[in-house]
């Protein structure tokens, strides 16, 4: 059975993230993220920059969230908000015009939602987060 759901790759020098999911495989997805960056091709330019700076042993990928296929791209929008709102002094690497979806990214980045905006987060009985 294939995972999916939001994953983060993590910039262990500098803190930096970069958010990501996938509705068909999770362990696919790091793969394609890997040799990219191996080979210096992969399309987000600054996580390039830096994989080539500090090397594969300076970054962490993580399995963020197990969710349904139809809700990885939500899931990652609201962990990338929370994120915002939580930790403001971290950068992220995700370009906002990167993500396929248009209708979530049609305009710019403005101030980040009230964190009381922002559903509440319960944990399933096997660790995984949810909204509640």
């Amino acid at each position: 059975m294939k995972l999916s759901g939001v994953y983060r790759l993590v910039n262990l020098k500098t803190g930096w993230i970069y958010w990501g999911c996938s509705e068909s495989g999770i362990g696919r997805k790091r793969k394609q993220h890997y040799k990219r960056l191996r080979t210096g091709n992969h399309p987000n330019k600054k996580l390039q920059q830096d994989w080539n700076t500090f090397g594969p042993d300076a970054f962490r990928f993580e399995v963020w969230e197990r969710t349904a296929p139809e809700r990885a791209r939500e899931r990652k929008e609201y962990h990338m908000l929370l994120h915002a709102n939580e930790h403001p002094d971290i950068a992220v690497y995700n370009e906002r015009h990167a993500c396929r979806n248009k209708a979530v990214h049609a305009a710019p980045f403005g101030p980040p939602p009230r964190l009381e905006d922002i559903p509440a987060l319960g944990t399933t009985p096997d660790g995984v987060l949810k909204a509640v």
